[in-house]
């Protein structure tokens, strides 16, 4: 009898613990069936089938485009040589924290996920981070350092003095100012079991596929929920970090729109052709209106019957046009995308492709209405000398137009016949852990609360706007008493940021090597533009090889 009264009691005592759990679990759900995830995982587990799911399907439907490899490391905020959350907060155990009240005890209602970002109980012990970069410029800085910050880097540069004291740690940095020698270098010391950097800035260019297939750098999709709303708030980080399955990168950029035709409104205005930004806000700037406008200013200006001014130039790469990257470009053709099993294919077989490729060909050989480079004059020349009305190049070099005095204007790339949104794309730069990072979830943790500069509408923080007020000015990237800026008014630069930056679609091609450029260059673009092949011989001819080549990279 008192074997069975103890028995009974541990299954009362059984049968409460259950209900307990459950009752647990049913405050862990939200409204609708979603549950409540924290920001940051806690054991180091893969992410999640359904955070692959929700990031690639956002990847895809984002405009699709390449442009030269040369590039390979650019963003809105320079070439090669320059650069430029809000979530459940978690414990080092895991549990998530709310604030008081909250937890549905004594209301009844659900618990609401804690505002505001913390990476949890850290302690370094005093130990020395190290971030690395190309370039002293993609670092951050205070106010007065004798290279002025940007304001988001002024930003993180405040973070990171805060978290140092909060997480008991000191950042220095590690800057090798030649671009190669900085690639070269992770590689060689990392393969030699040395920490190059705790913390390392890198180009897509160079990390995907060839830092992942070395197995240099770490998946941090075990340390953060990417599909997380604050991550997912900023799609330059969901898409720039995602490579094959795995999210391997942090970064604070977000705002980053790359608008790649530059205009000569003196001579749109001379030859009484609209606006290119009117276009853009009517949504009729395309294949067509480009061609009228580059037909239009195609001139012969003193009546010798020689062209003196074109409708469009492009910058030439190994001398050899770049004309059909931007084409490719501008109809949302990448030259290396992804099926949907995440496996990277060429594809310039495709119909949006050849249409690209056959429409640069014309604009040179059936409308000629393209100039390379007359006298030997170099593309950037020809533009400031006022011999072609548009220019295609990286709008970096729209700095030095204007502070020449040009009326030289951004816009985006035409939209092609294949695309239905406007589109951005470039290569990417973000920042990876690599393989033999000590303490690697603490650091990720501790560096992305550092990055978090958006809030979870994507807007920028409180913060973030008080230093652009305060520091910057609101009109800091359209006033001509600022050397650097890129625009002339604020409404070009609210359009471009208005229609891109959402946009943003990593490139992703020059990872695959020169191999692969080489190959597209000399034996596709090269003769399409010398008029020796057609699209689709040339194409056909290179096929079976770049696929090869792409194969063999990820292998």
């Amino acid at each position: 009898m008192d074997t069975m009264k103890k028995s009974l009691a541990i299954l009362v005592c059984l049968s409460f613990i259950i209900s307990a759990v459950f009752v647990s679990c049913a405050k862990e759900e939200e409204p609708g069936g979603q549950t409540t995830q924290p920001i940051l995982k806690t054991t180091a587990s893969a992410a999640s089938a359904s955070s692959v799911v929700t990031a690639r399907s956002t990847a895809a439907s984002a405009a699709k485009t390449a442009e030269a490899s040369s590039q390979a490391a650019t963003d809105d905020k320079g070439t090669t040589e320059e650069d430029s959350g809000e979530g459940a907060g978690e414990t080092d155990s895991g549990d998530v924290d709310v604030a008081e009240g909250t937890d549905g005890s004594e209301t009844g209602s659900e618990p609401e996920p804690e505002k505001g970002f913390t990476a949890g109980n850290i302690d370094f012990g005093g130990r020395t981070i190290v971030l690395s970069a190309w370039g002293a410029k993609l670092l951050p800085r205070p106010a007065d350092d004798p290279i002025p910050p940007i304001a988001e880097l002024l930003l993180k540069y405040n973070q990171i003095k805060k978290a140092e004291e909060k997480y008991n740690f000191k950042m220095e940095y590690r800057v090798i100012p030649n671009f190669t020698l900085y690639q070269n270098t992770i590689i060689s010391e990392t393969l030699a079991g040395m920490v190059f950097a705790d913390i390392i800035r890198v180009g897509s260019g160079f990390a995907y596929p060839g830092f992942v297939k070395q197995k240099l750098i770490l998946p941090l999709d075990e340390y953060i929920d990417y599909a997380s709303p604050i991550v997912q708030a900023n799609q330059y980080m969901v898409k720039s970090a995602y490579w094959m399955g795995r999210y391997y990168g942090i970064t604070s950029e977000r705002e980053n729109a790359i608008s790649k035709c530059l205009w000569n409104k003196d001579i749109l205005d001379r030859e009484g052709q609209p606006d290119i930004l009117d276009l853009i806000e009517k949504d009729q700037w395309n294949w067509q209106t480009f061609l009228d406008i580059a037909k239009n200013c195609t001139r012969d200006l003193d009546g010798d019957g020689i062209t003196d001014q074109w409708g469009v130039t492009t910058v030439k790469v190994s001398n050899i046009s770049t004309l059909p990257f931007y084409m490719l470009a501008s109809n949302n053709v990448l030259i290396v995308d992804f099926d949907d099993n995440d496996k990277p294919y060429f594809t310039l077989t495709d119909p949006a492709a050849q249409r690209a490729l056959q429409f640069a060909s014309d604009l040179a050989f059936i409308h000629k209405v393209y100039v390379e480079s007359p006298g030997g004059q170099d593309s950037a020349t020809v533009y400031k000398n006022g011999m072609a009305a548009m220019y295609l190049n990286n709008p970096t070099y729209n700095v030095k137009f204007l502070a020449s005095g040009m009326q030289s204007m951004l816009a985006h790339l035409p939209k092609g016949p294949d695309t239905d949104s406007y589109v951005n794309i470039s290569s990417v730069n973000f920042e990876v852990l690599p393989v033999n990072c000590k303490d690697p979830r603490d650091v990720a943790r501790m560096y992305f609360e550092v990055c978090v500069e958006w809030d979870e509408d994507g807007n920028r923080t409180p913060e973030l706007e008080k230093i652009y007020s305060d520091t910057i000015g609101y009109d800091f990237d359209w006033n001509p008493a600022n050397p650097g800026r890129r625009w002339s008014t604020e409404r070009e630069f609210l359009l471009v940021i208005k229609h891109l930056w959402s946009l943003k679609t990593p490139d992703f091609s020059g990872g695959f090597g020169s191999i692969l450029t080489n190959l597209i260059r000399d034996e596709l673009f090269k003769p399409i533009m010398a008029g020796t092949k057609s699209v689709s011989q040339g194409v056909d001819q290179i096929k079976e090889e770049a696929q090869a080549i792409i194969e063999d990279a990820v292998k």
